[in-house]
């Protein structure tokens, strides 16, 4: 009998191993980038040696700096020897290690969003490297003006493909942007220009104008998808917005004119 309940428990253990290779196969449970806020990297769920790798993250921002609102391009990218799967997770933080700006999906097939929306992951289908090199992009809408520094934090597994969470080898690389001061009029414009309110909102959002003139209004999902279209016609200063229809959650508002582009995030509850 007690022969079988070791057995039993074996089993038990074995299965419910199997069962955590095999979720974080298909995404990062979330907070595994070992940013100074999450702590933790992927040798909480697998086990392995730890490296640091450099220049693993790209991106289309400037070399002086983001500029508020503004999307960006993101490329992470993963090399390993004889590695059979690769995984990841990437987060961006600011100071006080708060989470900044708003990651947004271009490629569904193979990337999503995890920890409550503040990182990125790959998808079961985004694992498959090609000659032992992985790359994943998606877009990152640059945070407020006056966030200063942003740093993208982001953990690698190179899985060896044992169904178990054994013998990985995880890397920790990281990248640092300075914010565009030189567009101090703009950063300004970016910031002052408009504001929402309710937020979080039910159903009637307000869309309080600073600049009264006609903007093109654009909600998007986290993913980057546009929900919402219309245009704001010129000397508006408040103009109410239905989100009755959408639900529950995270979105981004632009209003876009003839020389800016301005981003706010807004909650739908």
């Amino acid at each position: 009998m007690k022969r079988k309940f070791l057995l039993s428990i074996t089993a038990f253990s074995l299965a419910i191993i199997l069962m955590s290779a095999l979720s974080n196969s298909s995404h990062s449970p979330g907070a595994k980038t070992g940013s100074p806020a999450d702590g933790a990297n992927c040798t909480a769920c697998h086990t392995g040696t730890t490296q640091t790798a450099t220049s693993w993250i790209s991106t289309n921002i400037p070399d002086n700096g983001y500029v508020a609102g503004t999307t960006y391009t993101i490329t992470l990218t993963a090399t390993h020897s004889g590695v059979a799967n690769f995984g990841f997770e990437i987060t961006a933080e600011g100071g006080a290690n708060a989470k900044m700006g708003v990651f947004t999906i271009t490629n569904t097939a193979e990337t999503e969003l995890t920890n409550m929306q503040h990182a990125v992951t790959h998808t079961s289908s985004g694992t498959t490297p090609s000659n032992d090199s992985k790359s994943w992009s998606f877009d990152w809408i640059a945070p407020v003006s006056g966030s200063g520094s942003i740093t993208f934090y982001a953990a690698l597994n190179a899985a060896n493909g044992n169904s178990a969470t054994s013998g990985d080898v995880i890397y920790n690389t990281n990248y640092t942007y300075t914010e565009d001061l030189s567009t101090g009029i703009n950063n300004e414009s970016q910031k002052n220009s408009f504001s929402i309110f309710p937020n979080p909102s039910t159903d009637v959002l307000n869309i309080q104008l600073r600049n009264t003139g006609a903007f093109e209004m654009t909600v998007l999902d986290l993913t980057g998808k546009q929900l919402m279209t219309e245009n704001i016609p010129s000397q508006i200063e408040i103009y109410k917005l239905d989100i009755s229809i959408l639900p529950k959650g995270m979105y981004v508002i632009q209003l876009k004119s003839e020389n800016e582009l301005l981003t706010k995030q807004f909650v739908k509850q």
